[in-house]
């Protein structure tokens, strides 16, 4: 899945993540997005992430309203990044400029409230299990759900084909209760041709190339109702850097399944 055994997550984290995340709207756009949703939310969510990879910011704004969360994860090198801060003994990437951003810039509290979300987010996160979209079972047996919220940042256009983002829509979208919300953050991409490449270091990763009418006409067609979709513009030196040639900026798709 998406060469996911040559993965490298610190150096994923570090050059997608690091180096004044403020600055980087391709941080702030899912950040921003989230904290909308979840405000409009009740709590004692049971929550899914698939596809979490290294990356603990896409459940901060999640955490006051959940009574479990589930980290669903390919990589078992993300999965020990995942299992390390939970347990506090991670330090090779700060994710206090994350925490401190949701919880203070968006939710207007103050510095010490964002040092007790991270430990809230160790508390609500009861398990990390293993997930593979490309698998006749796509995640680890017991975890099918159904969820109330399931998001999938950036994991579910790692494929070649069109048919099979289709199916890994499909797919993820059986772990959300009706009545439940689906949210999705992905690449948006030029859909002159099926896939393109990019590249974390000197290893290359395949993307489907997608638009956001796209995915929403997906999820109208599984029955998924007030589907929003929100863009926001690529970084012309990060995908200068990336050596992607299709990417024109990222897409956040939310939407309530049918009962």
């Amino acid at each position: 899945m998406n060469n996911g055994e040559k993965f490298d997550p610190l150096a994923y984290l570090h050059t997608r993540l690091g180096n004044n995340m403020r600055s980087k709207e391709r941080v702030l756009f899912p950040l921003r997005r989230l904290h909308e949703e979840f405000a409009s939310l009740p709590g004692s969510l049971k929550i899914l992430e698939y596809g979490t990879g290294p990356v603990i910011m896409n459940i901060i704004s999640a955490a006051p309203h959940a009574s479990e969360i589930t980290l669903a994860e390919y990589n078992r090198g993300n999965r020990d990044v995942l299992h390390s801060w939970l347990e506090g003994t991670f330090h090779s990437f700060d994710w206090s400029p994350f925490f401190d951003h949701v919880v203070t810039d968006l939710e207007g509290k103050g510095a010490k409230e964002a040092r007790a979300r991270e430990a809230l987010v160790r508390s609500v996160v009861k398990r990390v299990v293993s997930c593979d979209f490309t698998a006749p079972r796509i995640i680890q047996e017991g975890h099918e759900g159904p969820y109330d919220v399931v998001i999938s940042p950036s994991c579910i256009d790692c494929c070649a084909t069109l048919a099979q983002f289709r199916r890994n829509v499909e797919n993820v979208s059986t772990f959300v209760k009706p009545g439940g919300t689906l949210m999705l953050y992905l690449s948006e991409r030029n859909m002159h041709r099926e896939s393109g490449t990019y590249y974390i270091g000197s290893t290359p990763h395949t993307l489907v190339n997608i638009s956001a009418s796209y995915v929403a006409e997906q999820l109208k067609n599984l029955g998924f109702s007030g589907v929003r979709s929100y863009s926001c513009p690529g970084d012309p030196e990060a995908m200068k850097k990336l050596q992607d040639e299709d990417m024109l900026g990222y897409m956040f798709l939310t939407g309530v399944k049918g009962t």
